[in-house]
């Protein structure tokens, strides 16, 4: 920790900052501060983010340093702000570390009987029906921040799955549980995450105003959480894909630059979603398709770009190899698109209806109403 605290001394020195005169920037005393910087106890949290604030202005900067403050911390209240902010900024080899680290202080199992199945969630090891059924099975602590965590976690499977129409009963118990965190870094985190599911709940029930609203107060927030951040904007850009497929495009590119600020992983299962998204809107609408990254989109968007535009033979062949593992929804529809099948494209009107996917239905609408069939 000590080497940790010199690189905030040595940042410090550089911009002309006395200790009495850092102290004050802070809000905290000036010999607060300095047993901090020499380490007599572990900086809080608190202190360490205004720091960081004050001293780095590269979010890369900011990143690295924080990854190596919380790899040392050994206080529980450290630790646990940790944990959450791991997941918030995509830290996921960092919350792998703490957990494995950390494992045998008892006062921090509550915390982490949750996060190893979020993080399971993170590297695609546990997701749907199976993760559903591993949270359904455990018993998880009263305290609100394991509360809050539980309830987007069973949020996340069941969009896995997907099934979006029983989302809604966990949003109230996120809400209630969220009103009894005591205020500070964790809730902030907290609102952020149970903020971004209530906006993808909204887009799926077509409630756009509330959609919208959500994603602006994400983007907005004083909270700099550009990973969260970054999927409002892809969260914004899909709510826009009908009405104004520009303006899609625009705040869906905005996404993919704001993880790239934060070198996202390029193969990355939300960087590729994005791509894939921003993908979607440009075939659909065949807008720039040369800018799309076929390198960086799941099979589904890259069998109808070789379809209409490239290679038909393989992207019926890439069509038959998602046709031989099941199709979900998605790719159902894009095949049936491409091959003109409408009794498909009614199926898939039927899945999307069932799973609570009602806006993705408006893509099978506008096809069967352009080819005059009469919609229930």
């Amino acid at each position: 920790m000590q080497q940790v605290m010199n690189e905030l001394l040595s940042r410090m020195d550089s911009l002309g900052y006395s200790r009495r005169g850092f102290a004050e920037k802070l809000k905290v005393s000036r010999e607060k501060l300095r047993r901090g910087l020499v380490c007599e106890y572990e900086m809080d949290v608190n202190v360490f983010f205004n720091a960081i604030d004050l001293l780095f202005e590269k979010q890369n900067e900011k990143r690295t340093i924080t990854r190596k403050y919380f790899s040392e911390c050994e206080s529980i209240s450290n630790i646990e702000v940790g944990l959450i902010y791991c997941q918030v900024q995509g830290e996921y080899d960092l919350m792998n570390f703490l957990i494995t680290k950390h494992e045998k202080k008892s006062n921090l199992g509550i915390f982490f009987s949750i996060y190893k199945l979020f993080n399971k969630r993170n590297k695609n090891e546990l997701r749907g029906k199976e993760l559903y059924n591993e949270l359904s099975s455990k018993r998880f602590s009263s305290n609100p921040h394991c509360q809050v965590m539980v309830n987007i976690l069973f949020m996340l499977s069941l969009a896995d799955m997907p099934n979006n129409n029983a989302i809604i009963q966990y949003v109230d118990a996120m809400e209630h549980n969220l009103e009894k965190q005591e205020q500070g870094i964790i809730k902030d985190y907290l609102r952020m995450l149970a903020d971004e599911r209530k906006a993808y709940m909204y887009l799926w029930r077509v409630q756009l105003a509330e959609c919208r609203d959500t994603c602006y107060k994400i983007i907005n927030s004083c909270i700099d959480i550009p990973i969260i951040q970054a999927t409002a904007f892809c969260c914004l850009g899909e709510s826009y894909q009908f009405e104004s497929p520009y303006k899609s495009i625009e705040y869906l590119s905005k996404a993919i630059e704001k993880l790239e600020e934060v070198n996202v992983p390029l193969k990355s299962q939300k960087y590729v979603a994005f791509q894939s998204t921003l993908a979607h809107v440009r075939i659909n609408y065949e807008i720039n398709i040369k800018e799309i990254d076929l390198s960086a989109i799941h099979k589904n968007e890259k069998a109808s770009y070789e379809y209409k535009f490239g290679n038909r033979d393989l992207g019926l062949a890439l069509f038959k190899e998602m046709e031989i593992e099941g199709f979900s929804p998605f790719q159902r529809f894009s095949y049936s698109k491409c091959i003109g099948d409408l009794e498909g494209i009614k199926q898939v009107l039927l899945e999307f209806e069932l799973s609570g996917l009602s806006f993705y239905g408006q893509l099978c609408k506008n096809i069967l109403m352009s080819k005059g069939e009469v919609l229930q």
